[in-house]
């Protein structure tokens, strides 16, 4: 299996009776492409529908519900250690007798007492030719089981990732199942966020959704792309340790995205490819555990990634001055850093240029703790809207959601920013006038640079510039 195409269920078997046909006849169609179903722990008759009506294709049970970031994470161990092993089988049977493959209809994964998975499995024996390739599925595909298909659209997604090796995911152009020619709410033509962490799509910001006519049809790279219907790099969720558990669901595949772009790699539309979707199979909008995984979420992913950004951005912005292009950020003094006002003894035995590397560290923290303190006022405002519309469960949500950001949240280690920041330097220049301006024994330009972060509060900009914001944000999208 090359491109392993997961759809991870829970209750929704009237989904899976009406749009997994269509997805099984169009994987079939792509070489390498098979489908899996994982259900996280359905009540209702999914797994019936499964045995009955595609008895042929492999399932993966669990035993509770994982959640959308451990039912993905959990699947996709799961196959990959499957697929190493059935190599290893082909190996030894290709060096004693014809090749029988032994191919599994299911695998069941079940959370024992102790915590640790166990698998039982059922298989049938069929001849097939040895594959070459070895390790895990080079491709994953997230897909909803609310998603239909047609013929086609998986192809072009798999031939941008074989032609684009720096690109760690990609996704289709995502329409509304319900009014076929309108982007849909959840991921549109793929996203962005705004500078407090709100995200908005191309093709719909907020509320707002627009009609397909085109203006989305250019490959282009983005911040994020919906988990409704993703392909990832294999390799690359590995390296990454995959989803963060700790969102359990909604925001997991921003985050994902954002953390991909931070170790240089892409995240691409490709509007050649175009799937349709129903929108809200598990939660409904106006669900307070939605609102709270919302809320909680955004704040998680702040956390994990704009301290990074913003080091990033510091530490660019330094390095130009020095080239002499910019101007300088870094509050540097003579064999110490300063933080928060204070000087702070230099790291022992450390180079000036470790020195910028934990100042740009420190800058970037700090700024990502007052971005994120901005964003928490924001959402307290939320509450207050919501006391005043007498929707307490929405203003229990918020408040839920933040006290349980304030226990999850990570410690962000300025040490662990400034390793990071090393490792992506590049000696290589893409600055004005830096072949005159070298410095010795330090970059020019730090990669990767994060784009998709629109200046600007979006919700206000919206109410502002309602009927403009489209034309407006496309613009800025070109310049960024």
């Amino acid at each position: 299996m090359r491109t392993a195409v997961v759809i991870l269920n829970w209750n929704t078997e009237n989904f899976l009776r009406d749009f997994l046909p269509g997805l099984i006849h169009s994987v079939s169609r792509v070489d390498g492409a098979e489908v899996v179903v994982a259900d996280n722990a359905s009540t209702d008759g999914s797994m019936d529908v499964m045995q009955n009506m595609f008895p042929d294709i492999q399932v993966i049970r669990f035993e509770k519900n994982l959640g959308f970031t451990g039912g993905y994470n959990e699947a996709f161990r799961i196959l990959s250690e499957e697929q190493q092993k059935q190599q290893k089988q082909q190996k030894l049977q290709t060096q004693q007798k014809p090749l029988i493959h032994q191919k599994p209809l299911s695998v069941i994964s079940t959370p024992n007492h102790t915590g640790k998975t166990t698998c039982t499995h059922e298989t049938q024996t069929t001849n097939c030719k040895s594959e070459a390739k070895t390790g895990s599925p080079e491709y994953f595909l997230l897909i909803n089981s609310d998603i239909e298909v047609r013929n086609g659209w998986l192809e072009p997604l798999i031939e941008w990732m074989d032609t684009h090796p720096e690109c760690g995911a990609c996704a289709p152009k995502l329409h509304s199942w319900h009014q076929k020619e309108m982007f849909e709410y959840a991921g549109a033509a793929g996203g962005y966020i705004d500078k407090y962490g709100y995200p908005f799509c191309r093709g719909r910001i907020m509320s707002d959704i627009e009609e397909d006519r085109g203006q989305y049809d250019t490959p282009t790279e983005v911040l994020w792309a919906t988990g409704a219907c993703l392909l990832v790099r294999s390799s690359v969720y590995a390296a990454l340790g995959g989803l963060d558990n700790r969102f359990f669901a909604h925001m997991e595949e921003i985050d994902l995205c954002w953390r991909m772009k931070l170790e240089g790699y892409t995240v691409n539309i490709v509007p050649s490819s175009c799937v349709w979707h129903v929108g809200g199979g598990t939660l409904p909008s106006s669900s307070p555990m939605k609102l709270f995984l919302n809320y909680r979420n955004n704040l998680l992913m702040l956390s994990n990634n704009l301290a990074k950004t913003f080091a990033v951005e510091a530490l660019n912005a330094s390095v130009l001055h020095e080239s002499g292009v910019g101007t300088p950020v870094l509050a540097e003094t003579s064999g110490k850093y300063r933080t928060n006002g204070k000087d702070k003894p230099n790291v022992r035995n450390s180079t000036p240029y470790k020195d910028i590397l934990i100042e740009a560290a420190y800058q970037g923290i700090r700024k990502a703790n007052r971005r994120i303190l901005a964003r928490m006022i924001l959402d307290g405002m939320s509450a207050a809207v919501y006391i005043i519309t007498f929707r307490w469960n929405s203003m229990m949500a918020v408040a839920k959601a933040h006290k349980q950001y304030r226990k999850m949240r990570r410690h962000t280690d300025a040490a662990v920013i400034a390793e990071y920041l090393g490792r992506v330097t590049t000696n290589k220049s893409q600055c004005p006038g830096s072949e005159k301006n070298n410095i010795k024994g330090k970059p020019h330009i730090i990669k990767p640079v994060i784009k998709g972060i629109y200046p600007k509060w979006i919700i206000l900009q919206s109410l502002i510039r309602k009927n403009k914001l489209p034309e407006i944000i496309r613009n800025w999208e070109m310049n960024i």
